[in-house]
């Protein structure tokens, strides 16, 4: 897969996480509180799930570049989407089989059209 399908990628898992980016870390009521509008469960379980992969995956690395990006980012989602949105094509582009993989799978939850796994190259 070519880079700017990674970033299209990127692109689509942060826009996702982004409105529930303040509420993320609370139960679907409190998020619905807080945020003065009914959630939709599904859309917040999604948007969770890309929060989890991402914190799982940049809790690996062994600088706090991407641990650091995720928290400013879900504290404040416009001010650092571009920043993470180019930090996720790049890793995913660097580890098609690992977070590039799940990130495909994540985003075909909600997508009509499915994109294809990265295939192993090898």
């Amino acid at each position: 897969m070519d880079d700017q399908i990674w970033t299209q990628v990127a692109h689509e898992a942060i826009n996702y996480l982004a409105p529930y980016g303040p509420v993320i870390m609370m139960g679907l009521e409190t998020a619905s509180r807080l945020s003065g509008k009914r959630i939709e469960r599904k859309a917040f379980v999604n948007a969770k799930s890309v929060y989890a992969v991402l914190k799982t995956s940049f809790e690996r690395d062994q600088q706090d570049t991407g641990r650091t990006l995720l928290e400013n980012f879900v504290k404040e989602p416009d001010a650092y989407k571009e920043q993470i949105i180019a930090l996720v094509a790049q890793r995913s582009a660097s580890a098609p089989q690992d977070l590039g993989r799940k990130m495909i799978a994540i985003t075909n939850r909600w997508r009509k059209d499915k994109r294809p796994l990265p295939t192993a190259k090898g």
